[in-house]
């Protein structure tokens, strides 16, 4: 079974909700983080949190008998979904 969270992407360790108080720990992957990567606002190279992925741009209806979405509008549904938002 897998699982989403979404939250705001950190751009350091030192201001993830998941290093230690001081920094000094990943929680997520149990590693230290180093004061250097701390001091210099660095993010661990094999960070698991991922950017949340673009919508594409839809670019009409495949010519098929009764007009069949192109599965970038799915794509894009299921973004709205992740986000909570409404289609």
């Amino acid at each position: 079974m897998k699982a989403i969270l979404l939250m705001n992407m950190p751009e350091a360790c030192s201001i993830c909700d998941f290093s230690g108080s001081d920094g000094d720990r990943c929680y997520i992957l149990g590693e230290d983080i180093s004061e250097e990567m701390y001091m210099n606002d660095e993010k661990l190279v094999n960070c698991p949190l991922q950017e949340m992925p673009e919508k594409m741009e839809v670019c009409g209806k495949y010519p098929q008998p009764g007009p069949v979405p192109s599965y970038r509008i799915g794509w894009n549904n299921c973004i709205d979904r992740i986000l909570g938002k409404e289609n």
